[in-house]
């Protein structure tokens, strides 16, 4: 939900038109204290402990997001878990070290750390670094644990396959949807004009 950061704006709408489609969606994320868990129809947002600056999503959420998801299971049956990138680590690890689920857990892969290190590694600083190795053992654990890995292009599934030694078999490309009622086409007139 908004204000928009990260990941946030596409895995916003996703839940959204999943929630519009009459899918009861429950979204655990982050921007608590300051902002408030709401229910609209259909979608409920859970806001989980912000990240803290230095330490990170990983140190915070991630592991809020674990306990959040175990305490909802109780409760609700799950078709599916959807999890994005790096941030379910610990739901990630829960799962390598023997939690057994009915409900199948989709990885959705945006980018990959492995290959944005690679790309990044010198130039960024110490704090980054740290929290990159962490990013990049949970895509990595994940991965394994996944039933379904889903990445957004050809690249990230090519990333997904060499860095983190994804089995193909439960790899495939999806790419980012668009909302089109924020975003509507103009037609080939108004590519023209704004070349």
């Amino acid at each position: 939900p908004p204000p928009w950061r990260g990941l946030s704006p596409g895995t916003y709408e996703l839940s959204k038109a999943q929630a519009e489609q009459g899918n009861k969606v429950t979204v655990l994320c982050g921007g608590w204290p300051k902002r408030k868990s709401y229910s609209e129809e259909n979608l409920k947002a859970i806001r989980l402990l912000s990240a803290i600056p230095k330490i990170g999503i990983l140190l915070t959420y991630a592991p809020a997001v674990l306990f959040s998801l175990l305490r909802l299971t109780r409760t609700y049956k799950f078709d599916l878990i959807h999890g994005h990138n790096f941030s379910p680590l610990f739901y990630h690890l829960a799962r390598k070290m023997g939690m057994k689920r009915k409900d199948p857990y989709i990885l959705h892969m945006h980018i990959t750390t492995a290959g944005r290190w690679q790309q990044s590694s010198p130039k960024v600083g110490f704090w980054t670094r740290l929290e990159w190795v962490l990013h990049r053992f949970s895509e990595r654990i994940g991965c394994q644990v996944a039933d379904k890995i889903i990445c957004v292009s050809e690249s990230v599934r090519e990333e997904v396959q060499r860095f983190y030694k994804a089995d193909p078999k439960k790899v495939l490309v999806i790419s980012n949807g668009v909302n089109t009622k924020l975003f509507t086409p103009n037609g080939q007139k108004a590519q023209v004009e704004g070349m």
